[in-house]
């Protein structure tokens, strides 16, 4: 029989080191550095391959119902609608003042997207308005934004082992 000594502090401190690797906060920190990451990525306008596509020049109409009003353009004869010769390019060159892409134009999709914690060993990144999750969709299509380039995903690993060295260290087990 080997007795060892310090049995209870060693258990003890393997519990430690479970009990944080449980709680919930690893996966929900690394759901919260993806959500940075896509950020930061998309300020850059950069997709997930490449740089965003850019605006459309296919001739655009435009209800004026719709959000933001456009301006310039040419108004349609009962008033309700707005032509752009040079298409969406036209219509945000003259409302958003620039032609590049930006999917922070309004700064309210980005707003909206959040990591949350689904249960201890899992989180994920989520839109809280169906508005705004609509219009992550609409522009992934065009603009993959969503999801993370191999060198995040790298980052991402590099951060859990972090976390866990430094759960280890918490539990006097390193």
């Amino acid at each position: 029989m080997i007795k060892i000594e310090g049995g209870k502090l060693l258990i003890d401190r393997i519990s430690k080191f479970a009990k944080t690797l449980n709680d919930g906060k690893i996966p929900f920190v690394l759901a919260s550095d993806l959500r940075n990451m896509i950020e930061k990525r998309s300020l850059s306008e950069t997709s997930l391959k490449n740089k965003f596509r850019a605006y459309s020049t296919t001739p655009y109409w435009r209800t004026k119902k719709l959000r933001p009003v456009g301006k310039g353009g040419r108004p349609s004869k009962t008033g309700r609608s707005i032509f752009y010769k040079g298409g969406y390019r036209d219509f945000a060159a003259a409302t958003k003042g620039g032609t590049t892409p930006n999917l922070f134009a309004s700064g309210q999709m980005f707003r909206a997207m959040q990591a949350q914690p689904v249960n201890n060993a899992e989180a994920k990144i989520i839109f809280i308005r169906d508005a705004e999750a609509k219009k992550a969709i609409i522009n992934n299509q065009t603009r993959e934004f969503w999801g993370a380039k191999k060198e995040e995903q790298k980052k991402l690993r590099d951060n859990f082992a972090q976390m866990v060295k430094n759960a280890l260290r918490e539990s006097n087990l390193q």
